[in-house]
């Protein structure tokens, strides 16, 4: 469908391990125009323990496809994931976001990152979910009339729209028709791009860098951070602390 439509897109596994289990489906892909930005299972574990399973998981996607992903959508984050994220060092952006219609940058962690929000609502996993979609019709409506509001609203502001889609559940025939059909509609309008997340962070990088200002403050509040967390640390390691 997207290879006849012409249409980049960006995959997600839903779970990177499935795709070391069937790497015959990675290969595919490759192939295709797509990316995989980074995803994996749900973490509730000690600080260390995610940064292992972040590791792991990269070097996973790296043995997969020839290189290392680039963003990352863990779905199901905790709070010190985005951290974690940033410490790594090597992803352009992350979409575990639901907070803005367009990328933003983040200043939390001593430098600027991007974020691209995902959709939650724009999303065939509604047809899965109570009061969701029931037809392949209702998801294109949704989906045109979604398009058709920023479509109008871009003609003074450019407007970005995320379909969140998953070959489980659009991936069904009763249901695959109504991608088609908004695809064909997309691509009948002008100035409009269908592109991966990955092509959105570059054009971000280019176009709306992040500010100077932010991150030098950044930086230094992370660096305070760091030498109060040191301080810290060594005060619960003097003798003189009471047991």
């Amino acid at each position: 469908m997207f290879k006849k439509s012409r249409a980049s897109c960006c995959l997600r596994s839903s779970s990177i391990h499935r795709c070391y289990i069937e790497p015959y489906a990675v290969v595919f892909l490759t192939r295709l125009v797509h990316v995989f930005p980074l995803t994996f299972e749900r973490c509730l574990f000690h600080r260390s323990v995610e940064r292992e399973h972040i590791r792991k998981t990269i070097e996973i996607h790296k043995r997969l496809t020839g290189s290392r992903p680039l963003g990352i959508y863990q779905g199901k984050p905790n709070s010190q994931t985005r951290r974690l994220v940033v410490e790594d060092g090597g992803f352009l952006y992350d979409s575990d976001s639901y907070a803005d219609d367009l990328p933003f940058w983040n200043y939390d962690y001593g430098k600027a990152h991007l974020i691209i929000p995902y959709t939650l609502d724009v999303n065939d996993m509604r047809f899965a979910t109570n009061q969701g979609f029931n037809s392949g019709d209702q998801f294109f409506t949704y989906l045109k009339d979604t398009f058709d509001c920023l479509y109008e609203e871009g003609a003074t502001a450019p407007k970005m729209m995320s379909v969140g889609l998953h070959c489980r559940l659009v991936g069904r025939p009763g249901r695959a028709q109504a991608l088609a059909r908004f695809l064909d509609y997309v691509q009948s309008k002008q100035n409009v791009w269908v592109c991966r997340r990955i092509d959105i962070a570059h054009h971000w990088y280019r176009n709306h860098p992040p500010d100077a200002g932010k991150v030098t403050a950044a930086a230094l509040q992370a660096d305070l951070l760091g030498k109060l967390a040191a301080d810290q640390n060594a005060i619960k390691a003097g003798p003189y602390i009471s047991k």
